[in-house]
């Protein structure tokens, strides 16, 4: 999944400010994932408990961090990664540098 995140690196923006803006996000959709908690619970006849599915519906730092690191490992660059493994073209990728950063 491509996210602004990726995006927002692959522009120039500071590692540390999109790792914020993401936390920012949990306030955001906890509400929403309240209620997915419950319904896997639910479709699971009760048998899941909230501490399991926990981590699968919060956001954490450590979450963003390994998958950003592990682009960089793999890939070298956040652009590569998108034009490797996402199948966007290298020009589209400096389109979306000039508009964003313009």
């Amino acid at each position: 999944m491509i996210n602004y995140t990726i995006f927002g690196i692959s522009v120039g923006v500071p590692r540390e400010t999109v790792i914020e803006q993401y936390l920012m996000s949990d306030d955001l959709i906890k509400p929403r994932m309240k209620k997915i908690e419950r319904f896997i619970r639910f479709m699971s006849l009760w048998q899941v408990s909230p501490e399991r599915i926990k981590p699968m519906l919060v956001v954490r730092r450590e979450y963003l961090e390994d998958v950003l690191d592990y682009i960089l490992e793999q890939y070298g660059s956040i652009e590569s990664y998108l034009i490797r493994t996402c199948g966007i073209e290298e020009k589209t990728t400096k389109d979306l540098r000039n508009m964003l950063v313009e």
